[in-house]
């Protein structure tokens, strides 16, 4: 009664049918039925090969438009040499809502008629059980509400997330779970029962609004709010509560209980499979979060009221004295490892001034892997070798700004600030592994220099 499941399922049935030794499926995934996305591979299959997701309008015409549900067909990929392949369709409504491909035939032959028309009639009976196990999910949806928010309950997201962790380890993906926990004023008068679940479903309204159409929502028994937030990682988790806490300084649910003039909602995020592999390890790390999200608040008000220039001096001056060679050791070193891990993504920004500009060289230099997935800002106009430069952004900005360097990303967060000049061997450097201070400096950074675009 799950698309995972079915999809196996129908795999397995469609390669015993036609002698395929490989299969591979794509889906719609609700509202987006322009795009399919994978669901499930079995066989002679390279998973990280295959497209994430097939365009409805690259899916050969007569499948499309429902003259044929099946097709025999070449599939190519990239600059791969084309093979002979099946192509299952499955409708919904009329609507393409599944392609099917079936490769690498038993004994090295190639599909025929006869595979063809099982493979069709097959996927006749496919079509009836996904509309089933479509009825069957709305119906447990519709049990699963919660009567004063409208929002799912907990148990169902934990489900829902449970089944993401399986596809999550199958395909090599990511994803991220939120909590958003109101504060309740102190103090003030009290409210009736009918009050607070307005109020409830008031704010369950406002942050619906700002999800995207695959993100889902659920309410905790403290009242509290859980999302999921499919195939994001740490920087999309920063970019969602960077995005949701702008939005709910304006909330008319928050204002109305007197909390957006006191403090605003706890918010914090964990990501799959950077900070947990287990949903019970994951609620650990969101419950720790949340407490550092209510102790780092006030701090970062404070640099909030503070220009760029003027927030990374006051960190500065909360430093201490150190080494010089210690300094650059750390500049070198936070440079050298971009890159070491593939499906890493990160965001650094860089401004080496007069002080750093030997220990960006060397670290940029010495990089093994130059990865797509890192963007590097290197702010002011600094000589690099061509090695060093590759993958590196120049920008404008910051004048009179301390050196620094600051990495968010999937990697353990580091924001480094030191002083420009030296007194004799030794200098003032700040440098932290905070994560909430240094996710405030990437997304602080990134607004001012308008680079990269986040999210």
């Amino acid at each position: 009664l799950t698309p995972e499941a079915l999809s196996q399922k129908l795999l397995e049935g469609l390669c015993q049918e036609t002698g395929a030794q490989g299969g591979v499926m794509w889906i719609a995934e609700e509202p987006d039925l322009e795009r399919l996305a994978l669901l499930s591979a079995r066989g002679l299959v390279r998973v990280e090969e295959e497209p994430a997701s097939l365009a409805v309008a690259r899916v050969a015409e007569a499948l499309r438009d429902g003259r044929a549900r099946s097709l025999l067909a070449d599939w190519c990929e990239g600059d791969a040499l084309p093979r002979p392949a099946l192509l299952v369709a499955l409708r919904r409504e009329e609507r393409l809502v599944a392609v099917v491909r079936l490769t690498d035939k038993l004994g090295g032959d190639e599909f025929d008629e006869i595979d063809r028309v099982c493979a069709d009639r097959l996927a006749g009976f496919a079509e009836s059980a996904y509309a089933n196990a479509e009825r069957f999910r709305r119906s447990e949806r519709s049990s699963l509400e919660d009567p004063r928010t409208g929002a799912y309950r907990i148990e169902y997201l934990h489900d829902v997330v449970r089944n993401e962790i399986e596809k999550a380890n199958r395909f090599g993906r990511s994803f991220a779970l939120a909590r958003i926990v109101p504060e309740r004023p102190s103090g003030g008068p009290s409210r009736s029962g009918e009050d607070d679940d307005g109020q409830a479903g008031m704010l369950a309204d406002f942050l619906a609004r700002q999800l995207r159409a695959a993100d889902l929502m659920a309410v905790g028994p403290d009242g509290g709010f859980w999302v999921l937030l499919p195939e994001s990682d740490a920087i999309g988790a920063a970019a969602f509560r960077d995005r949701t806490r702008r939005a709910l300084a304006g909330c008319p649910a928050l204002a109305v209980s007197g909390a957006s003039s006191g403090s605003p909602p706890a918010l914090a995020c964990a990501t799959y499979p950077e900070d947990a592999t287990r949903l019970e390890s994951l609620e650990q790390v969101l419950a720790a979060r949340l407490e550092s999200d209510r102790h780092w608040r006030p701090h970062l008000a404070a640099l909030d009221r503070l220009d760029p220039n003027g927030a990374l001096q006051w960190l500065l001056d909360e430093g201490t004295p150190g080494p010089r060679e210690g300094v650059d050791a750390a500049v070198c070193f936070a440079l050298a490892e971009l890159g070491r891990r593939p499906r890493e993504r990160g965001v650094v920004f860089v401004n080496p001034g007069a002080r750093l500009e030997d220990a960006v060289r060397r670290g940029l230099g010495l990089r093994r892997l130059l990865s797509e997935t890192i963007e590097i800002v290197l702010v002011g106009d600094v000589p690099l070798p061509p090695r060093a430069a590759e993958g590196v952004t120049k920008v404008g900005g910051l004048a009179g700004a301390p050196p620094f360097l600051v990495h968010f990303g999937d990697a353990p967060p580091y924001a480094l600030v030191c002083a420009e000049k030296d007194e004799e061997r030794e200098g003032r450097w700040f440098h932290t592994a905070e994560r909430e201070l240094v996710e405030y400096l990437t997304l602080r950074l990134q607004g001012e220099l308008c680079v990269p675009r986040l999210g």
